[in-house]
């Protein structure tokens, strides 16, 4: 099952993080993203998660989860819109969320990497 979940999730790189940010504050961004730079129509409750990952240091990177692969298809296919800018957009693929993931495990039990 976790196998098929990672298929309809995407990165988005780039986007500045404010000090007290929380989930919603981060859909909210998310969804201004999709429809206002990307110019692809999904409503809110075409997501089905929203996360940050990653290091706090330049904006970390946000895990966007939608309800179907279709979706995730429509927004990977529009990031032409986004030239110009430095948001960047990539499949969620667990093997890109590695290195970030170890970053938190290491800083949150300080172990020596």
């Amino acid at each position: 099952m976790d196998k098929w979940r990672w298929r309809i999730n995407i990165l988005i790189f780039k986007i500045k993080e404010c000090a007290w940010e929380s989930y919603f504050d981060t859909l909210n961004m998310t969804e201004d993203i999709l429809r206002m730079k990307l110019k692809v129509g999904i409503s809110s409750w075409r997501i089905q998660s929203v996360h940050r990952i990653g290091k706090e240091r330049g904006g970390r990177l946000i895990l966007v989860g939608f309800i179907s692969f279709l979706k995730k298809l429509k927004v990977l296919h529009a990031p032409r819109n986004l030239a110009g800018t430095k948001i960047r957009i990539e499949q969620g693929e667990i093997s890109r969320l590695i290195p970030y993931l170890r970053l938190q495990t290491t800083e949150k039990h300080n172990i020596p990497s």
